[in-house]
């Protein structure tokens, strides 16, 4: 079994987007590709460090004239500790980015983690009214109904029948349901990570 963080941003939408999923332990990513791996994880602020370290350490061998195997083992230090330390690292640039850590799941892998933690997830989603969303009390979240406006009263006669039939129109050129017309979505439902 491994172990997942899973981080969620407020202000992300709730379709499942602003959920990241960060699995615990050794990544051999960060060993073998070194800098690489923080590129493709766009860390930018441990990739600053991490080229602005070999350029130090390239600097002091060439000054210092020291056996060539030395900065070999140091920049295979550097990787190794990368391999243990990544994941963390991912954990530290998602915290600056307003992240908030909301759960920890045991699965076999990331698509297992991703179906325990939303079979159990009933919030807290704080949705404003801005986002036209709004919480269900069973946890769901659904789009926001627009409120109908208030029927006129019928009159005897035509003209109320009129006032009515004019008040369907506009409430079928206004819709029921807002439209998304987001591509993430698929219908109700997002599209799955891949």
């Amino acid at each position: 079994m491994r172990i997942y963080t899973v981080h969620f941003r407020k202000d992300a939408p709730a379709d499942g987007e602003g959920f990241v999923f960060v699995r615990e332990g050794f990544t051999w990513g960060g060993l073998i590709f070194g800098w690489l791996w923080l590129l493709y994880r766009r860390l930018w602020i441990p990739l600053i460090l991490w080229i602005a370290a070999a350029v130090l350490l390239g600097a002091l061998a060439e000054a210092s004239h020291v056996d060539e195997a030395v900065p070999v083992i140091v920049a295979f230090a550097m990787q190794l500790w990368l391999g243990f330390e990544g994941n963390d690292l991912r954990r530290w640039v998602l915290d600056r980015k307003a992240y908030v850590e909301v759960d920890v799941v045991a699965a076999s892998d990331r698509a297992d983690a991703e179906r325990i933690f939303f079979s159990r997830w009933k919030g807290p989603v704080d949705l404003s009214e801005a986002t036209g969303n709004w919480v269900s009390p069973s946890g769901g979240v659904w789009p926001k109904r627009p409120k109908r406006p208030e029927r006129p009263k019928a009159k005897d006669g035509a003209g109320g029948a009129e006032k009515e039939s004019g008040h369907r129109e506009a409430g079928a050129k206004q819709g029921v349901w807002p439209r998304r017309d987001d591509e993430r979505v698929l219908g109700l439902f997002p599209k799955p990570q891949a």
